[in-house]
């Protein structure tokens, strides 16, 4: 399941949400403050419905702003602001713009050992493959089933859609980086 923050005025929210209930009729919609929250199950197919039709959004609510991340957290409210007006992005892109979002973020990753972050790296690396990624780490494929759906249960983090993959998979990279320094 993928998931985004959509923004617009609050007068716009109606509107809004009646373009996504058409658009995106599976999506579950909540209002959060000043923002919509859509909990997407079809995932990456819903992710391209809102991305293709990113322009027609833009023009009908020009301060529409918008963010897919792999997890909800009253954090990520505070990085749609990051967002250009009239356009959806993937937190990884926000974050390469600002490296804080993944010191922010490494509380996600504080019950997760390092062989299962290195696994899960492995098996992003692999295109999401466990059997290349078992190749590479000289384990069964089963093992890296089992160590990714750990690591999806210990930080409820989302490995659907490239966007979400980069983002897990910089902030397992950061966390290597800082707790080396650190």
């Amino acid at each position: 399941m993928s998931h985004a923050i959509l923004r617009v005025p609050d007068s716009s929210q109606p509107k809004l949400t009646y373009i996504l209930k058409r658009l995106v009729p599976e999506a579950r919609i909540e209002n959060e403050k000043d923002c919509l929250l859509l909990n997407l199950p079809n995932g990456l197919s819903s992710e391209v419905e809102l991305l293709a039709s990113q322009r027609a959004l833009s023009e009908d609510l020009p301060n529409l702003q918008g963010l897919f991340v792999p997890f909800f957290n009253e954090v990520c409210l505070e990085y749609l602001d990051q967002v250009d007006e009239g356009s959806i992005s993937y937190l990884d892109e926000v974050a390469k713009k600002n490296q804080s979002i993944y010191k922010d973020c490494l509380f996600l990753l504080d019950k997760v050992d390092d062989e299962t972050a290195l696994t899960v790296q492995a098996y992003i690396e692999c295109d999401k493959s466990p059997k290349l990624a078992g190749v590479r780490l000289y384990v069964h494929r089963n093992t890296v089933n089992y160590r990714v759906q750990r690591f999806l249960a210990l930080t409820g983090l989302s490995l659907e859609g490239f966007g979400n993959c980069m983002f897990v998979y910089h902030l397992i990279e950061f966390r290597f980086r800082y707790v080396k320094k650190n």
